[in-house]
């Protein structure tokens, strides 16, 4: 049953993470994938996988949010950014719904006893866990190239941000997930 339980939670945190596709200024506030901070200037970026939001309300400059395809002209990571969103959602999309199956062969093998059961769910596990570390390993070169293009203009830090690591937190719980369905199996097959 922890594997199930596992497998759902990380199912709303693939959902939490293919939500940072949204193209709109709450959306990216809300669930950014990534964070770029100006540290002299007081002025933030909140990365989404369509666009950013520029918060520079405390260096009295206001706060816009731009998209990456539409907006955003002359820096390198609004391509870089641009090209990793729709891979991004996709693997969060695949992740959930694989997490969702997990689960219910989970809970599936757990009622039935059903070895196939356990089975399709270690398989799910491990599939769902897979489409979470691509869409997280996607992402870095979109963080890495807005850091060097802040990095242009003084000292910047950049790190990922609420979709970011609750996906990471997914692929995490998959493979503990993964784990315990494999412990699950060896123990009721008698080895």
């Amino acid at each position: 049953i922890a594997s199930a339980i596992l497998s759902f939670i990380s199912f709303i945190f693939f959902l939490i993470g293919a939500a940072g596709h949204g193209d709109d200024e709450s959306t990216v506030k809300s669930i950014p994938w990534g964070f770029v901070t100006y540290d002299d200037a007081d002025i933030d970026f909140h990365l989404g996988l369509q666009g950013f939001y520029v918060d520079s309300s405390e260096s009295g400059l206001g706060s816009e949010y731009l998209n990456y395809a539409d907006d955003c002209e002359g820096a390198d990571f609004c391509d870089t950014c641009e090209d990793a969103g729709p891979t991004v959602v996709a693997m969060c999309v695949l992740a959930l719904v694989v997490a969702l199956g997990a689960g219910v062969f989970n809970v599936l093998g757990v009622m039935s006893g059903s070895v196939l059961a356990s089975i399709g769910s270690t398989v799910c596990a491990v599939i769902a866990a897979i489409f979470a570390i691509v869409g997280f390993a996607v992402f870095g070169p979109c963080l890495t190239d807005a850091v060097d293009d802040a990095g242009d203009l003084g000292d910047t830090t950049g790190t990922y941000g609420s979709a970011g690591w609750l996906t990471l937190v997914g692929f995490i719980f998959m493979l503990i997930a993964t784990i315990l369905d494999a412990v699950t199996f060896c123990i009721a097959d008698g080895g």
